[in-house]
């Protein structure tokens, strides 16, 4: 599980058959399932120069051959969730979700996503500190 994280095949290959990439997808049972394994073998990795090398030259392109003879292709020039390409509201409410949902209770969840998005406003961030640090002597 944690190898698939630093694993361009397996997030290509989960990403097509899910049709996304989410926490609870990188397990080990995720890994191991047979159409995974089947497809990683498929996925190749090319970086052409024109992509450039640098920290700002974060762009990509995925290409899906099909066995009809298709192609199916998207290429992205700025990384979403770069600053220049932010996540919308919704979009980093969905990623904080899905990154806690195994650590948080969904009351906590709710409770925390809300604390967060009136951080400016609240005088005291105790009751954020105690839901994300497990804090038991809260009531």
């Amino acid at each position: 599980a944690l190898e698939g994280k630093f694993s361009l095949e397996f997030c290509v290959s989960i990403a097509l058959i899910a049709g996304e990439l989410k926490s609870n997808q990188f397990s080990d049972e995720k890994v191991k399932e047979p159409a995974v394994q089947e497809l990683m073998k498929k996925v190749k990795y090319a970086h052409p120069p024109e992509m450039g090398s640098g920290l700002s030259d974060l762009r990509g392109e995925v290409v899906v051959k099909l066995q009809n003879g298709k192609t199916h292709s998207r290429k992205v020039d700025i990384a979403k969730g770069d600053p220049s390409n932010p996540l919308s509201s919704d979009e980093l409410c969905h990623k904080y979700r899905d990154c806690v949902h195994l650590s948080l209770s969904p009351e906590d969840t709710n409770k925390s996503l809300d604390l967060i998005s009136n951080l400016e406003s609240i005088r005291d961030i105790a009751e954020l500190m105690d839901i994300l640090t497990f804090n038991s002597k809260r009531s």
